[in-house]
């Protein structure tokens, strides 16, 4: 409790000048925003190129973008159909977005592959009836596949006017682009059949497009098609904290678009979504947050509640799991009103880092941490203190921590920009506990050349 009044100031003042409230939101409501979600039963048809040898099972890999792809999937065991055909039920919510892959259940799982030989990062697909999904997993071998291929190419455009539509996600058997300045795309290498083509924009600010398309062995097939822009409604969010949380603390909301932080890349550890991306939270004295947005219409939205990211100080069940919200955005203005559950896995911690920085950094400067468990993870957000000091209390997951490496970075380079530690003499320095407090200064920024062309 002595915590939370010492950075209340800090954090109000912080929180004040970082963060765009509606009027309408500035009142906790008395009961929020509920829908019952209609299920679909779903069938997932998965071809492989060969039969599975004896004791190799398959599985779907339903993802998890925002505590990272590879930190919280779903897995469901596929039932044989034929020789080499699999296939799994699930019920699933109307107007659901499914980002999902085909693994072998091996040790390590080995995740499908395209006809290159590259990684499936993920398959998409819509959910607006019961439907079978029909699938062909291309390959497992980190090798190029011989068998028939064809090309996906066309043109994506408005429907109200023709103008040609950039930066719009394009995805077909679980191969990627996007669109170019004249809406232009080209996707090669998909291996022949129908398969589902879905057009993402990634700000919402057009309907998702989803139909079918046939590849013929050695041919180009065209898609030429207009997407509907999406109408917006303000959804205000209305989120009660857990007692431990430290007063005041910076608190996001991360999710699936553009404006919550998601990047549509693999950024470190196959995460895609940035916390200093994604927009912070107003406090309230009762110790609650709020925050509205303009959100698209129908949109699918997964979301969660974070002091880090979506894997740092990420938002937990009851029982300690990672939790990722979902909410279809209906036709009008709505307040959700959510509760965090726990931001402990354990009831170990928390471990606070304190650092003071430079007196010349700059105050438009913002200072950030980045952790090193077993690969160096995106940077995460510090909160600012004043008088160039820096704080962030890692509240989950801890067990982790035990020896990882960290370092302090400025405005997120950590490549270009690291701390030089006063107790070290090095920017990398080693976690020896994962409860308590940890204070550095840092003497200096480090600051590497760009390396030569």
């Amino acid at each position: 409790m002595r915590q939370k009044s010492r950075f209340s100031i800090f954090f109000t003042l912080f929180l004040a000048t970082a963060t765009l409230i509606a009027s309408s939101g500035c009142a906790a409501p008395s009961q929020g925003y509920t829908a019952d979600p209609i299920y679909a039963e779903v069938v997932f048809e998965a071809t492989l190129p060969q039969a599975l040898a004896a004791n190799t099972t398959l599985q779907l890999e339903i993802l998890d973008e925002i505590s990272c792809l590879n930190f919280n999937p779903t897995r469901y065991d596929m039932s044989l159909k034929g020789e080499s055909t699999y296939y799994v039920r699930l019920p699933l919510p109307i107007d659901s977005i499914v980002k999902y892959r085909y693994i072998l259940n091996t040790s390590p799982a080995t995740s499908e592959k395209d006809m290159e030989g590259n990684d499936i990062l993920y398959r998409m697909v819509k959910i607006s009836d019961p439907v079978v999904v029909q699938d062909t997993v291309a390959n497992w071998e980190n090798a190029a596949s011989t068998s028939a291929k064809g090309v996906l190419s066309g043109y994506i455009v408005d429907a109200t006017n023709n103008i040609p539509l950039h930066s719009v996600l394009v995805t077909i058997a679980g191969k990627q682009t996007y669109t170019a300045t004249d809406g232009s795309f080209t996707i090669e290498n998909v291996p022949v059949g129908e398969h589902a083509m879905l057009a993402y924009h990634p700000s919402g600010a057009y309907q998702v497009f989803q139909q079918k398309a046939v590849i013929a062995d050695g041919a180009q097939t065209p898609a030429v098609f207009g997407m509907q822009p999406a109408q917006y409604v303000n959804v205000s969010f209305h989120v009660d904290t857990p007692d431990n949380t430290v007063k005041g603390a910076p608190l996001r909301l991360l999710g699936n678009l553009l404006q919550l932080g998601n990047t549509f890349s693999e950024l470190n550890a196959s995460c895609s979504v940035l916390a200093s991306q994604a927009p912070i939270m107003s406090y309230q004295e009762d110790g609650s947050y709020l925050l509205t947005l303009q959100l698209p219409v129908g949109m699918d939205i997964r979301y969660k509640y974070s002091l880090g990211d979506g894997f740092w100080n990420a938002e937990r069940k009851k029982d300690s799991s990672l939790r990722v919200r979902q909410l279809v955005v209906p036709d009008h203005d709505i307040i959700v009103y959510d509760t965090i559950s726990t931001w402990l896995v354990s009831d170990e911690g928390p471990l606070t880092l304190r650092v003071k920085v430079p007196a010349t950094t700059p105050a438009t400067d913002s200072i950030s941490l980045q952790l090193n468990p077993y690969v160096w993870m995106n940077p995460l957000p510090m909160w600012a203190l004043g008088n160039h000091e820096w704080l962030l209390t890692i509240y989950s997951p801890l067990d982790v921590l035990a020896n990882a490496t960290y370092r302090y970075c400025r405005n997120e380079q950590c490549d270009i920009s690291e701390g030089i530690i006063a107790s070290s003499g090095t920017a990398i320095s080693v976690i020896t506990t994962i409860s308590g407090t940890i204070n550095d200064e840092v003497l200096q920024w480090n600051l590497a050349l760009p390396s030569p062309n």
